[in-house]
């Protein structure tokens, strides 16, 4: 097995998209990689998203920096 895999976790979720957009830019500026999970068939139908949501992962070794982020960027 490939110990090089990393793995991902959610960070948080958001109920738009915009909020997810504008708080995965936050994070990805310090050097952190995003990744936005929704189900909202492939952007063809946007109004799932507010019924699903969009979850916000990063790498479980950059968690901890990403919630201090988050929480800069909640507080501002």
């Amino acid at each position: 097995m490939n110990a090089n895999i990393e793995k991902w976790v959610l960070l948080t979720s958001f109920s738009d998209r915009l909020q997810a957009d504008l708080a995965a830019s936050a994070i990805r500026g310090s050097g952190i990689r995003v990744e936005l999970k929704s189900d909202d068939a492939g952007g063809l139908y946007p109004p799932l998203t507010v019924a699903n949501g969009v979850e916000l992962y990063v790498p479980e070794e950059q968690l901890d920096h990403a919630k201090e982020l988050l929480q800069g960027i909640s507080d501002a």
